[in-house]
């Protein structure tokens, strides 16, 4: 988890970025850390929504990718590509 947390601090510039991204405040964020760094264990569910969104910010998950409008076909749209 933490190399998850360093990657996405890389990534974003400031872990301000980083909170707003997977969507916690700046104080859920700064908890979520602390614990990270001091090695405890975070709630299985923190942990896998961490992952699943980080990929979903890396780009690595197909539900995330935006599909180009000529390559949708006729009748269909961007949106359909993420159901």
């Amino acid at each position: 988890m933490k190399e998850i947390i360093e990657l996405l601090f890389r990534q974003m510039g400031s872990h301000t970025a980083v909170a707003r991204a997977l969507g916690y405040t700046g104080r859920q964020y700064r908890n979520i850390r602390k614990k990270v760094e001091k090695g405890e264990k975070l709630h299985p569910r923190v942990e896998t929504f961490i992952r699943v969104k980080s990929q979903m910010i890396q780009g690595n998950s197909p539900n995330c990718r935006q599909v180009p409008l000529s390559a949708s076909g006729p009748g269909t749209t961007a949106h359909a590509a993420r159901s």
